[in-house]
């Protein structure tokens, strides 16, 4: 098991290019990026628009490939959602990319900034404005990334947005004016602080609730932000070089971290949770989620890159979208079955089998990574639990731990 893991701050696009389109029957452009108009100026009868951003990614997209054909509009409204399905199915469907549905009643707002280089700017949006036949979309960058593409691939890169807005005030052929030049506010990757995240959930949607935590297995400030029933941990650090530092105390599983005392003496001890760990980070905050909510790790992806520490994709550990715990659970006798009070309630660590504590059925597991799922029995003896091992490699029962 490897101990130690440097996050490289680049997305990886692999194959989600947006299959281009020259223009739809359904809505018209009427302006881009390129308009000199002063974002920041509103006349009198400037209304907000309410929104709620449900999709942003770094796209690529080439003029010399039919599939990948560029979009020449910046920015496209859809009315209804009728409008908004044509548009998905043509050109994202059939590349798979997670995508959800907007309200019905709701208009979209389709936007992508250019790139010049690789290097992709990612935005989120500050507010929307309309005043007579002018929607006005003011953004904030919220950090960027190196992009490695497929190798061959001589397109360009661009920053995909996806926007659920009002339509009580807006109309059909309405001009768009975007904020994505020197009216931009930069956020540096090094002084990211958890007031930008906080304020990138809002702007996703998300009614959140900041509280603080006791301090746990990292030794700073943390915060609990809930996401309806999901909490995510937020650890604060003085200095982006201070969380550096201590994010190589966490292993590239997020089941074991470090341990050093005033000695200097590294002492490994195994995490245990309650579902599968995801740790991000960027400027002076560490990001822990501890679930398979795919919409919140879209997110967190989106908002921190790919995570540095943990699970990369629930996918990874199951073949179906079953819980690892559970299938642990349906392998059990009946008899254990109905001892365990819940597998939902029972923890998942990862260990290196090393033979000792244990018992397994196939001696070839020795000094390989499991998972140990703990499950808790409804009995009114002691011990009250039972350690189960599973093979990473076929999600089987490949031993048991002993209990004192």
């Amino acid at each position: 098991m490897k101990r130690f893991i440097i996050l490289i701050y680049t997305v990886i696009i692999m194959s989600q290019f947006l299959i281009g389109c020259s223009g739809s029957n359904d809505v018209e452009l009427k302006a881009t990026n390129s308009d000199k108009k002063n974002v920041n100026s509103y006349s009198s009868d400037s209304k907000d628009v309410e929104f709620k951003e449900f999709y942003s990614q770094v796209i690529g997209f080439s003029e010399n490939d039919e599939q990948l054909k560029t979009i020449h509009q910046d920015a496209v409204l859809m009315m209804d959602n009728e409008g908004f399905q044509k548009f998905k199915d043509e050109y994202f469907t059939l590349r798979k990319i997670p995508m959800k549905s907007p309200d019905k009643e709701k208009a979209v707002l389709y936007l992508q900034i250019p790139s010049p280089t690789s290097l992709v700017n990612s935005y989120n949006v500050k507010s929307i404005n309309v005043s007579n036949d002018t929607l006005t979309v003011n953004l904030n960058q919220s950090g960027a990334a190196e992009v490695n593409g497929i190798e061959g691939f001589n397109g360009t890169w661009k920053w995909v947005m996806f926007i659920e807005v009002d339509k009580t005030n807006l109309k059909e052929n309405m001009e768009i004016v975007i904020g994505n030049d020197e009216k931009v506010t930069t956020i540096d990757d090094k002084n990211f602080t958890i007031d930008n995240f906080t304020n990138i959930l809002k702007t996703k949607g998300y009614t959140l609730e900041v509280k603080d935590a006791d301090e746990d297995f990292l030794s700073t400030t943390r915060k609990t932000i809930s996401l309806g029933d999901e909490p995510i941990d937020v650890y604060i650090y003085n200095s982006n070089e201070e969380m550096e530092k201590d994010s190589l105390n966490i292993d590239s599983n997020g089941f074991v971290y470090t341990i050093t005392d005033a000695e200097d003496t590294a002492t490994l001890t195994n995490a245990s949770w309650s579902s599968y760990p995801h740790f991000y980070k960027k400027g002076n905050i560490i990001v822990k989620y501890i679930g398979k909510n795919e919409e919140i790790i879209f997110n967190l992806k989106d908002i921190f890159g790919e995570q540095f520490a943990g699970i990369k994709e629930c996918s990874d550990l199951s073949c179906t979208e079953k819980d690892i715990r559970e299938i642990a659970f349906n392998q059990l006798d009946s008899e254990t079955q109905k001892k365990i009070k819940s597998w939902q309630d029972s923890k998942i660590t990862i260990e290196t089998l090393d033979g000792k504590g244990m018992a397994l059925d196939d001696e070839s597991y020795l000094g390989k990574d499991a998972y140990c799922v703990e499950f808790i029995l409804d009995v009114n003896y002691l011990p009250n639990n039972i350690f189960v091992y599973i093979g990473m490699d076929n999600h089987k029962i490949i031993g048991h731990g002993f209990v004192d």
